[in-house]
């Protein structure tokens, strides 16, 4: 049976993210966004801009693992008046060859999200300030992003010198043409930026 008809009689529809990462300098992140410019769907359009705030809220298990959640709101300060992102991503799978592969689901939600997970008893474990880019290359999703430190006194402070890039996509387990698809793409950026497994990355930092 596939995913559709799955879908048609209610159950419940397993997605992963296959996905690699890397990251860019700042001093050389517009020149790289005109190169993805140029690979991606529609050069001649300008790319996506975004700038959302993070949440992320933790729920502690007595009795088995704490469970994560993301929550994202357009803007900073978030506009309280907009519908959130839910975002859940499990651990990621290492023994795939090419890429990593996570357990991941996406929901749009109600404004009063903040209010649903704590009556749930989850608690805000952090915020961060998302801004950056979104590109499309057929069914990928490249984003080119910086990561801010929210400040009640300050601006918010960036907390590195660069910038993230990530390229990924959504799909049934086992899809090894979709993780074709993500390591090929990140083949073509080798000259420019290094999209590798975070493991891989770890190994030669001695991390």
């Amino acid at each position: 049976m596939d995913i559709f008809q799955s879908a048609i009689q209610g159950k419940v529809i397993k997605m992963n993210e296959y996905f690699l990462v890397g990251s860019v300098l700042d001093s050389v992140k517009d020149g790289f966004l005109e190169i993805l410019r140029g690979l991606c769907d529609n050069p001649e359009n300008k790319p996506v801009e975004f700038l959302e705030t993070e949440f992320i809220y933790l729920k502690t298990n007595p009795n088995g693992p704490s469970v994560t959640l993301r929550a994202r709101k357009v803007g900073s300060p978030p506009d309280p008046t907009q519908h959130c992102h839910l975002k859940y991503v499990g651990s990621i799978d290492y023994k795939t060859d090419k890429v990593m592969v996570r357990t991941y689901n996406d929901c749009l939600t109600s404004s009063n999200l903040e209010e649903y997970l704590t009556a749930l008893g989850f608690n805000l474990e952090s915020e961060l300030i998302v801004k950056g880019n979104l590109f499309h290359k057929g069914h990928l999703k490249i984003v080119v992003s910086k990561i801010f430190q929210p400040s009640s006194s300050t601006e918010p402070q960036a907390l590195t010198s660069s910038h993230l890039v990530e390229i990924s996509c959504t799909g049934p387990p086992g899809q090894t043409a979709i993780a074709d698809s993500v390591k090929q793409f990140a083949d073509l950026l080798k000259p420019f930026v290094r999209m590798d497994k975070i493991s891989q990355i770890n190994e030669e930092l001695n991390i």
